[in-house]
């Protein structure tokens, strides 16, 4: 009689533990910390739910240097790039993008490592975000190639010359309601450059957004490339010429939609190539207006 009376205070004991974690609280991800996976040019942590898939539309017009006679740039040659990001896990996400101007075709990868909980139990979010880059132009555009020298070997043209690769390690938080910030560091590298740009380039990221309104929010991006010498270059000397970027502008978010405009000095729609190879310092003469225009399925 006593062992049935054991058992029976086990199976409520059992039952009891089963009824109290069921009622205790999931510690979820915080809201939104940031409207889209893109700041302006570089990557949020933000990161796609798994089936989810994203339409995203980048276009950059010209300087405005000629003022009122382009229209600021508008009028001026311009630039564009569209692609699909796929959720493939609630973690790891997919995309293809492809760029009109210099016809480079894009496949990349979004993998979140850590995300910030409404709790403070994880502080931050924690987001790796890798690409690689085909230069699809014709073969003419890399005959400097065949008469390039390295150690007294002339260089042939490959189809690997085309290849380049952006890896960035991105941390971000979300302070409040209205308020998100992140820092990313970047390594760049290209298998084949002109004789005046390194293989490799390390470099620093910063963005950051406020909440003004509902549905509207002010954005802040910008990076540095980092004048560190990783043994593979050309000429030191012309690596000071790397120009950093930055960009502000609006954001206007709902649900499904969400929709950028802002200026910048950025003149490549490649993340790698705004750092390679941005020849514009931040003055008012190199400034352009850009937006993104990105759908939610």
């Amino acid at each position: 009689m006593k062992q049935k009376y054991t058992l029976l205070l086990a199976l409520l004991v059992i039952v009891g533990q089963i009824g109290f974690s069921q009622d205790k609280p999931v510690d979820k991800p915080v809201r939104s910390p940031w409207e889209t996976t893109v700041g302006v040019d570089f990557p949020t942590t933000r990161n796609l739910p798994k089936g989810g898939l994203e339409l995203m539309i980048n276009h950059r017009f010209g300087k405005m240097d000629n003022g009122l006679s382009d229209l600021y740039g508008v009028y001026a040659p311009s630039n564009i790039r569209m692609g699909l990001q796929y959720g493939v896990t609630k973690d790891l996400s997919v995309g293809f993008y492809t760029e009109k101007n210099n016809k480079m075709q894009e496949f990349q990868w979004k993998y979140s490592i850590l995300k910030q909980t409404r709790s403070g139990a994880v502080p931050v979010d924690i987001t790796w975000y890798g690409n690689v880059v085909i230069d699809a132009r014709p073969k003419e555009n890399f005959e400097f190639r065949e008469s390039a020298m390295v150690d007294d070997t002339a260089l042939v043209y490959k189809a690997a010359h085309r290849m380049s690769y952006f890896n960035e390690l991105i941390i971000s938080r979300k302070f409040g309601p209205k308020t998100s910030a992140q820092l990313g560091f970047s390594y760049t590298h290209f298998n084949s450059v002109d004789s005046f740009i390194r293989h490799d380039i390390l470099a620093a990221h910063f963005g950051a957004r406020y909440k003004v309104l509902s549905g509207m929010t002010l954005i802040l991006e910008g990076n540095m490339p980092l004048n560190l010498n990783l043994g593979n270059y050309a000429s030191y000397e012309q690596f000071e010429d790397l120009n950093p970027g930055a960009a502000f502008g609006l954001e206007f978010g709902t649900s499904t939609h969400a929709f950028q405009i802002f200026i910048s000095n950025y003149e490549q729609l490649i993340r790698q190539k705004n750092i390679a190879y941005n020849p514009s310092p931040l003055e008012g003469e190199n400034l352009r207006i850009g937006f993104n225009v990105t759908v939610r399925f």
